[in-house]
């Protein structure tokens, strides 16, 4: 999922401090940017909390 990336790039963390912060693997980060995985709702709950991004928002965007 490009938004996911595009996320992370900006806060310029990367995959590994990403899945330290969120508690979040870094293989499942890495397949959901590729877009190999679609985030659970605790996944993007856990993923938007650590990148500073609602809950609202992230499922806004994970939708479209």
């Amino acid at each position: 999922n490009e938004f996911m990336k595009e996320c992370r790039s900006l806060l310029e963390i990367s995959l590994d401090e990403a899945a330290e912060i969120s508690g979040v693997s870094k293989s499942h980060i890495w397949q959901i940017e590729a877009g190999n995985a679609e985030p659970s709702l605790r996944i993007a709950a856990c993923l938007g909390e650590a990148y500073g991004i609602s809950l609202e928002s992230m499922a806004s965007y994970l939708r479209s």
